[in-house]
């Protein structure tokens, strides 16, 4: 811990920077760490991917954090730290592969296509087809082969440009939360 005014240390992926006293800045830490604290007037330190960036006190700022991390608070006055929010858009990065010019997965898969699976919209994807949901959210590793969207793609469908790669972040979609963003 740094004193009044100084810079606490920072710390490696996984570690928590160190703190520092009144008017301070809390030290950084890497990938999936914590920032550290500071003081009254204080900035909280910064934190990787996954980290959550430390707190300030009154008056002060708190750290941020980066993708999908929790941004630090900030006493009476300050200022929190924002967590990043970088993530995968539905409306940007999802459907427009489902539709003519990409995969066109639509072209079979609309209006309650094979199975009922119907991909022309968030919510048709949400609701699943025959054999139950199309994706659970946060896990796209859930195995249930005739009715899951990641393993039917990797295993029947090879319409797109870069199925492999849209794999990848329909993944990190559903991962997410797969959210109607």
């Amino acid at each position: 811990m740094a004193g009044s005014g100084g810079t606490g240390g920072s710390a490696g992926e996984g570690g928590t920077g160190g703190s520092a006293g009144e008017g301070g800045t809390g030290g950084s830490a890497g990938e999936g760490g914590m920032g550290g604290s500071a003081g009254e007037g204080g900035m909280g330190g910064s934190a990787g991917e996954g980290g959550t960036g430390g707190s300030a006190g009154e008056g002060g700022m708190g750290g941020s954090a980066g993708e999908g991390g929790m941004g630090g608070s900030a006493g009476e006055g300050g200022m929190g730290g924002g967590g990043g929010m970088a993530g995968i858009s539905f409306a940007a990065d999802i459907q427009p592969y489902f539709e003519p010019g990409l995969a066109n997965c639509v072209g079979c898969h609309s209006g309650g296509g094979p199975k009922g699976v119907d991909l022309d919209s968030w919510a048709a994807i949400r609701a699943g087809g025959e054999n139950g949901p199309l994706v659970v959210p946060f896990d796209s590793t859930a195995q249930k082969p005739d009715a899951l969207l990641v393993p039917q793609l990797e295993a029947n469908h090879h319409n797109g440009p870069d199925d492999a790669g849209f794999v990848v972040i329909l993944s990190k979609w559903i991962d997410e939360g797969a959210l109607n963003n």
